[in-house]
């Protein structure tokens, strides 16, 4: 799907298509849903998120993000589409 998308909308150079998804592939991880994962942060900060499944469109997911720890605790909600295999 990626490389459709490369192919239509950025360029038709093999090679330039197999860069970028070298590149992906390196840097994309699985999570589970609902499952807390840590994030990367500089310092002593902390952040941490799971996937949580959108049952209002097939397929979609929302990020809830905890940044910091208790009681300074926040929750931050951003609804993505991910594609569920």
């Amino acid at each position: 799907m990626i490389e459709d998308a490369l192919k239509v909308g950025v360029t038709r150079d093999i090679k330039i298509i197999n860069a970028c998804l070298s590149l992906l592939n390196k840097q994309i991880i699985a999570v589970n849903f609902n499952t807390w994962f840590e994030l990367p942060c500089k310092g002593e900060h902390s952040a941490r998120a799971r996937l949580q499944r959108a049952v209002h469109i097939l397929g979609s997911a929302y990020v809830e993000i905890n940044i910091g720890t208790p009681p300074t605790k926040l929750i931050i909600i951003i609804e993505w589409f991910f594609l569920v295999i």
